[in-house]
């Protein structure tokens, strides 16, 4: 694990591997138990679930207690669970869960802080243990006041837990604020998962685009690439190297040389280690802020939350962009969230919509606002966004499907080289040349607007994925069936208008 994560000695991915595969044939668990992990998220490896089930059912057969087996039962039931390298089986995966709940108990009661917080999440969720929130909360406030005390001590692991314990809301309000605080501590220590967690903190929006949960915390996506190289530069793996060259892509032109200065200059802080504070798993007051946080805090929530009426006035800024499509008289609207460089837009739109559009817009019984984002590749989110509105309202929804049938070709290669050409092509058959093409797509302003409404819709609209439908209300999350659309556009209609 050394040589994979250049820790300690010269980062060597091949005799890592081949080191790593070694002791997992040897039947170690926690070799298998990584190998697994590896081929599940491609970790130096190309992802292979079935390889990952594989390597997990080696560890997860292995003895009670030892390294790696609890947390393979756990991966392996979750692989169960959604069918994926192995045959759906649920009753299967909550046998593993058991198993795996006695392992982490066992540790937990060794006073492994890792097991007692994985032991936490399986009382949080009910997986093979009756579903608890209170014993849930009592151990997460138990690690909390752990971690905290080495946290002010200076160590950096404790303070990157700690802040994930506040990212989360794991035993806790969610606190993004004090999440920032600590985080940052162990980032400015050189802590490789701090760093790619703040990163994620500053661009929360497109992570809750990709499905993932939205943190209320101000945008900055200089500040998140920033993060995110320091860590590829630290653990040069592909898939945070890949990463950091997504999210360069979706920072300012003017900020990016300035931000690329910075990752160049900085070098880690070390905090002078200092004594630990008392222990008192139980008491609140392990867990709360001190004067100095609390101030900081303050000033930062002053800063960035918006008043009510601002928040107004952003709506209102950002519903002038809506593309409607329909009419205006229809019982029911149906708001929409789409990006251009989303596959899974792409394909509802291709395979549902039309059949959705003749069956409800076009007999006047649904009105359908349209609203974008910029989750997916942010290069096509951005361009097709732009490139569709300056063709005009009438060929607006012509240049979304041009885009989206445009995207295998885009992306065949595996690179973005053909992104450029593609668009342009589509540009020129609404009448545009590549003068016209590169001012529209660049334009500063419109870039800006589509930014913050993207950004706007994505925290108050809490769109965590596209597409996502609002119909009567009721948000639906994902790609949808016209079945679905149906039953939610039907239940709108009968609603009594509020």
């Amino acid at each position: 694990m050394l040589y994979l994560s250049g820790k300690g000695v010269p980062a060597d991915p091949a005799r890592g591997l081949d080191l790593l595969r070694k002791a997992a044939t040897a039947g170690l668990p926690s070799a298998e138990y990584a190998l697994g992990r590896s081929y599940e998220l491609g970790l130096n490896l190309p992802t292979d679930p079935a390889k990952a089930a594989f390597w997990y059912a080696r560890a997860a057969s292995r003895g009670l207690g030892a390294d790696g087996v609890a947390d393979a039962q756990l991966h392996l039931g979750e692989l169960y669970v959604s069918g994926v390298g192995v045959r759906r089986d649920p009753m299967q995966a909550v046998a593993l869960f058991k198993k795996a709940a006695a392992g982490f108990q066992l540790a937990a009661e060794r006073g492994d802080l890792t097991a007692k917080r994985q032991l936490a999440a399986m009382y949080e969720e009910g997986e093979g243990v009756p579903r608890d929130h209170a014993l849930a909360n009592n151990l997460y406030l138990q690690v909390a006041a752990v971690y905290r005390r080495w946290a002010d001590a200076g160590q950096r692991y404790s303070q990157y837990r700690l802040g994930m314990l506040y990212l989360d809301g794991e035993g806790m309000p969610k606190d993004d604020v004090l999440a920032e605080i600590w985080l940052r501590k162990a980032s400015d220590q050189g802590y490789v998962p701090a760093q790619s967690a703040l990163s994620y903190l500053y661009s929360s929006s497109d992570w809750a685009n990709q499905g993932f949960g939205f943190h209320d915390y101000p945008e900055d996506r200089a500040q998140a690439y920033i993060w995110l190289a320091l860590a590829a530069r630290a653990e040069p793996q592909a898939y945070i190297m890949q990463r950091a060259e997504y999210s360069a892509r979706s920072v300012d032109p003017a900020l990016l040389p300035a931000a690329k200065a910075t990752v160049a200059a900085w070098r880690p802080t070390t905090e002078t280690p200092r004594p630990l504070g008392p222990s008192s798993a139980q008491s609140g007051d392990t867990i709360i802020m001190t004067p100095a946080q609390a101030v900081e805090a303050a000033r930062v929530r002053r800063e960035w939350q918006p008043t009510t009426e601002e928040i107004a006035a952003d709506r209102r800024a950002a519903e002038i962009f809506d593309v409607p499509m329909g009419a205006a008289s229809a019982k029911v609207t149906v708001f929409l969230y789409m990006s251009f460089g989303c596959p899974h837009c792409a394909r509802f739109e291709q395979d549902v919509f039309p059949a959705f559009k003749a069956k409800y817009i076009d007999t006047g019984r649904v009105r359908l606002v349209l609203r974008e984002s910029l989750a997916g590749d942010p290069d096509v989110a951005r361009a097709g966004a732009l490139l569709a509105r300056c063709a005009g309202p009438e060929r607006y929804f012509a240049v979304m499907d041009a885009v989206y049938h445009g995207l295998p070709e885009m992306f065949a290669d595996g690179t973005a080289s053909n992104v450029r050409p593609i668009l342009l092509r589509i540009a020129k058959t609404e009448g545009m040349d590549e003068t016209q093409f590169d001012a529209c797509v660049s334009n500063p302003e419109q870039q800006k607007a589509l930014i913050e409404r993207s950004y706007f819709f994505a925290r108050f609209d809490r769109i965590e994925g596209v597409p996502a439908f609002v119909i009567g209300g009721k948000q639906m999350a994902g790609e949808q069936t016209l079945d679905a659309l149906d039953a939610a556009v039907v239940a709108a209609e009968v609603r009594p208008a509020s």
